[in-house]
Parts: C-alpha cells; structure tokens; sequence
C-alpha cells in the first residue's frame, strides 16, 4: 500500500534464486527455528496481488508455495487455489492447463475436479 509493490516482488524474486528448500533454510539462534525468507513473503504478496487483479503473480505465488510443499495434499492445495484464482478470473485457457497438470502428476482431488466441472472438463476423460 505504501506504493512499493514492485520493490517487494523484486525482494521476493531475489529470494528464490538462494536456491534453498525452506527446510533446508538459512538458520536463526538455532537450527529448530530454520526460516525462509519466501515463507515471509507469500501472505504480503497476496494479498496485494489479489487486491490490484494480478492473476498471473497470483497464479506464480501459489505455484511457488506448492512447490515448498513435500506433502502432496499440501501440493494439492495450494494448487487448487491456483485453479480457483483463474476460474474467478475466466482464464479459462489457463484453468485448463493447470487441471491436466494436476492430473498428469495425480495431484488432481475432488476439489479439482469439482472446479474442472465448472469449466465443463471431465477427469475422467
């Protein structure tokens, strides 16, 4: 809000590039409070990318976080989250794709296949 969105995306692309799993971090006092600094990010930047419409950020965001994930109900999720950002956007083109993603790697749930329902795909096909 203070007019430095783009400041905090490039801090935030920065980070990626350290190349580090959060679990794998860089460490505080001690090696049980490991912290990464994308984790400080995600909330930050999506609130703001969701309040200017920035679909693709978005999109990229919880893509990001998914791949944070070693659960994959976690993956799953964040995931889902994607979809449903571009279902509300009518990205239907790029709803589409991210639902064979989740199929192609068998992340794909009932939640996913509800949102596919309402872009008129069929998981089973």
């Amino acid at each position: 809000r203070m007019g430095r969105f783009h400041d905090a995306w490039t801090l935030y692309v920065r980070t990626l590039s350290d190349g580090r799993h959060p679990e794998h971090g860089k460490t505080g006092y001690n090696k049980r409070h490991a912290v990464d600094g994308r984790q400080r990010y995600y909330q930050i930047l999506l609130m703001e990318v969701e309040r200017r419409g920035d679909i693709a950020k978005q999109v990229f965001l919880w893509k990001q976080m998914a791949a944070d994930f070693y659960a994959r109900s976690l993956r799953t999720a964040c995931l889902n989250c994607a979809l449903m950002a571009l279902v509300s956007a009518g990205e239907q083109a790029g709803a589409e794709e991210l639902v064979r993603q989740l199929v192609r790697t068998r992340l794909a749930n009932a939640v996913t296949e509800r949102l596919a329902q309402r872009l008129g795909l069929n998981l089973g096909d």
